[in-house]
């Protein structure tokens, strides 16, 4: 699954980026699309449906990877993209904060 990542600078997708965060916050235009993701994302899909004929095998899924000081506008945006790109399935990668006194969990 592709996996994008937002901070609150970038977006990044397989760790390029292809957005500025404060741009998509302030941008007001009508159109939510990130252009250059959805075109990575569509060329993805494409490769993926080439080399797996069966239309069961596309599950249309993505990751997203930010933390909780992302702008929600931005995070909005990339949903979207996401969407029209077709990808429905949509999955956000959190990491738990060690509590007080605890050692982080070994993996």
């Amino acid at each position: 699954a592709p996996i994008i990542a937002l901070s609150p600078d970038s977006v990044t997708h397989d760790g390029r980026v292809v957005a500025s965060a404060e741009q998509h916050k302030k941008d007001e235009s009508a159109d939510w699309k990130i252009v250059e993701l959805h075109d990575q994302l569509l060329t993805l899909k494409n490769n993926f449906k080439l080399l797996h004929p069966d239309p069961n095998d596309w599950k249309g899924l993505v990751i997203v990877q930010g933390d909780k000081n992302i702008d929600f506008k931005v995070l909005k945006k990339i949903m979207y993209t996401c969407t029209v790109a077709g990808y429905n399935n949509v999955n956000f990668a959190v990491q738990q904060r060690a509590k007080a006194g605890a050692a982080p969990a070994a993996h």
